[in-house]
């Protein structure tokens, strides 16, 4: 999506950055489903922190299943990823209202 262009202030054309895109549910589930254990559902929905963070245990976990270790990190992960089947719709409800503060504030 390409920058907009409002009407000519004091100082000429002004530059105004794209919107964000609101986020689907639908979306949100499919990366949960295929890329959820990497934390990517998370990610789409602004939850960047968690994001990493889930991201961050599955890898180390993979890397420590070598000597057994890591099978605690992935049962972590893997409780973690079906409480976020429930959480979703929020978490997507959530940020699209960030989304619409942010625009209703920008418009001003």
């Amino acid at each position: 999506m390409s920058p907009t262009l409002r009407p000519p202030g004091p100082s000429g054309p002004v530059l105004m950055a794209p919107a964000e895109p609101m986020r689907s549910v639908p979306i949100a589930y499919i990366l949960w489903l295929f890329l959820g254990g990497m934390g990517l559902h998370r990610f789409y929905v602004g939850r960047t922190f968690s994001g990493g963070l889930m991201l961050a245990i599955t890898l180390l976990s993979l890397l420590f299943t070598l000597v057994l270790i890591g099978l605690f990190g992935l049962a972590l992960v893997a409780i973690w990823w079906l409480v976020d089947a429930f959480l979703i719709p929020g978490m997507v409800q959530d940020r699209n209202a960030a989304i619409a503060a942010s625009r209703t504030a920008r418009s001003r």
